[in-house]
């Protein structure tokens, strides 16, 4: 995400869900958080949508966002209904992404590789995550594909975007993935860009009924 008045809003929403002062089913309503936040309106929706896309709220229609579950068990349906929603972004986003964009994914993407490579901590990470499938969904340019994915936004994809990658090696494994995501829309590349964002979330899932067996065999 862009450093903006909506990306603030966005990210301090997320840090009183992670602290608890929100919780699951609490309504965000727009002219409340206007007020909060001493803003207008239009940064106010952005950052729902950021959030939608991000997996922390769901959006209906002529009521708002509400803060996403936190189960624990995952809705699988809606998870692969999400996955294939983003990789529709994806194939979007590789047409209409402009300059800027790619870069702003590329640098995400980087990011993403570099906690990798240190070993960053699972949350974290899944944020580093969330924000760039944030930015390719918003790259794509198509407002009822942004409105479908946060209908499909559950707390089961929260728990899949963290449980998949729970150690070194599965952080390694995803960074690559976003990479060729990264210069697959940088490269004009639709389908591409579409499979392989669709596998990452087959990948979550795959590793969180690893883990459910024997997590020591896939921690590292």
């Amino acid at each position: 995400m862009a450093d903006s008045k909506a990306d603030r809003i966005a990210q301090e929403i997320v840090a009183k869900i992670q602290r608890g002062a929100l919780s699951t089913g609490d309504w965000l309503r727009e002219h409340a958080l206007a007020d909060e936040f001493g803003v207008s309106r239009g940064p106010v929706r952005e950052a729902l949508r950021i959030l939608a896309a991000s997996y922390w709220v769901t959006l209906e229609a002529g009521r708002g966002a509400q803060v996403a579950g936190a189960g624990d068990e995952p809705d699988l349906d809606a998870v692969l209904v999400a996955g294939a929603l983003l990789g529709v972004a994806g194939r979007l986003a590789a047409i209409h992404a402009t300059s800027q964009d790619c870069q702003e994914i590329e640098g995400l993407a980087q990011r993403i590789a570099d906690a990798a490579v240190s070993g960053a901590e699972a949350e974290a990470f899944r944020d580093l995550t969330f924000r760039l499938g944030a930015r390719i969904v918003e790259a794509s340019r198509n407002d009822r594909l942004r409105e479908y994915v946060g209908a499909f936004s559950t707390s089961g994809f929260n728990r899949i975007a963290a449980g998949g990658v729970v150690g070194r090696s599965l952080q390694i494994e995803a960074a690559r993935c976003w990479a060729d995501i990264a210069l697959a829309i940088r490269r004009k590349d639709g389908r591409t860009a579409e499979t392989l964002l669709r596998e990452r979330v087959e990948r979550g899932l795959e590793a969180i009924h690893q883990r459910s067996l024997h997590p020591g065999l896939w921690d590292d």
